[in-house]
């Protein structure tokens, strides 16, 4: 029998709000549909979403490695799987086994695959660099690479696929975009007259599918937006009287997409209540003093868990009820402390990190720490309890 997890804090999943926001990005477009569940599903659970897109019929799954591949078909799940990143030569053989696509981005790379293929046939999408100045193919040279890959038994060409790196950055980063679009759409045209066949196009990611339908290809790869979150920048408040563009940071909708909503919410229970008279220093450092009588109360997870060090520092703010309450001093380790004072609390009650009340989301925590939301999503660890409902 499965031992029961013992630990405070929990992260509660909607299964049902997950779905919801698939069917509506999956709307947006005609394209086929590739859902990324790298770095666990950015911290929702892998396995458990992956099972979840393929009942609902997505073409793909992308993730990061080999490893996190195999734990999908461990998980008895059997889209058809992208793996976006470097594998070591002699899992090619497996890859193969596996049914699972992998990326190729440069010939020593390609030959070093091939090499180890054992005989089998391994599906492969070509990498083109169109801007991002990571792994891929340069343009200019990407149709020759082609052609002599193309003459290596044990890899099949069956893609071929960019990754935007300013669509997210909303007017600022159009040009950009559209650059790298006519880039990729040039190299596409070269590679497919030298292999002479056409090849499964994709460029965008879920910023390139809320604002570049051009970018849909023929296929889309959706991330942070699955999870209710949007990379695209939106109007926000103005400033000065001026409409301001803020980063994608915040992770606010536009009205288009205002139907997504976050599918996780964190929470914890107060462990300890404790009064302190003023000028008390609280944590380590004594970063933080009372300046009145005050009520702390300490949450039992901490940095070790994703809660970012400096989020006090940064005014970040939790649900208590109906009430919003500081985090205090410097985040430990293991616990938290947050300022009860104004909003009062007790032991066993359960207090929201990450949850819908304006001032405590998610979004506002990336805000403040001038994070993005995959880092925090994806540094929640492994001792939360994933809860699904």
């Amino acid at each position: 029998m499965k031992e029961k997890r013992l630990t405070g804090a929990v992260a509660e999943i909607s299964l049902d709000a997950a779905a919801r926001n698939y069917l509506a990005l999956r709307a947006r477009t005609k394209a086929k549909f590739c859902c990324v569940v790298k770095a666990n599903a950015y911290g929702h659970g892998a396995a458990v979403l992956g099972t979840l897109y393929e009942r609902l019929g997505a073409d793909y799954l992308a993730v990061a490695t080999a490893d996190e591949a195999l734990a999908l078909r461990r998980a008895g799940i059997r889209t058809p799987i992208l793996i976006l990143g470097y594998v070591p030569p002699e899992f090619a053989a497996r890859a193969a086994c596996e049914h699972l696509t992998l990326t190729v981005y440069d010939r020593v790379q390609a030959e070093a695959l091939a090499a180890e293929a054992r005989g089998g046939q391994t599906d492969v999408h070509l990498k083109i660099d169109t801007g991002m100045g990571r792994l891929g193919f340069l343009p200019g040279d990407a149709a020759e690479a082609a052609g002599i890959i193309g003459t290596l038994a044990a890899l099949r060409i069956t893609g071929i696929y960019t990754h935007l790196a300013c669509a997210d950055e909303g007017a600022a980063g159009r040009e950009a975009t559209e650059r790298q679009l006519h880039t990729f759409r040039a190299a596409v045209t070269a590679v497919e007259d030298v292999l002479g066949r056409r090849l499964l196009r994709h460029a965008a990611n879920s910023a390139g599918l809320l604002c570049y339908p051009d970018a849909a290809f023929d296929m889309v790869r959706a991330g942070l937006a699955l999870y209710g979150y949007n990379a695209a920048e939106t109007l926000a408040a103005t400033e000065n009287g001026t409409p301001k563009e803020t980063s994608a940071r915040t992770g606010a909708l536009p009205p288009t997409m205002a139907e997504l909503v976050p599918i996780l919410t964190l929470r914890a229970p107060l462990v300890s209540v404790k009064e302190l008279p003023s000028g008390s220093p609280i944590g380590y450092g004594g970063t933080f003093v009372t300046r009145r009588p005050s009520k702390i109360g300490i949450l039992p997870l901490g940095y070790a868990d994703g809660i970012a060090r400096l989020a006090g520092a940064h005014g970040c703010m939790v649900s208590v009820g109906d009430a919003l309450a500081p985090v205090v001093g410097r985040v430990c380790m293991d616990q938290t402390l947050i300022d009860l004072t104004d909003v009062g609390g007790a032991v066993g009650d359960t207090v929201t990190l990450f949850g819908k009340a304006p001032g405590a989301r998610l979004c506002d925590w990336a805000e403040k720490l001038g994070a993005i939301p995959y880092e925090l999503l994806t540094s929640l660890g492994t001792r939360i309890t994933r809860v699904y409902k």
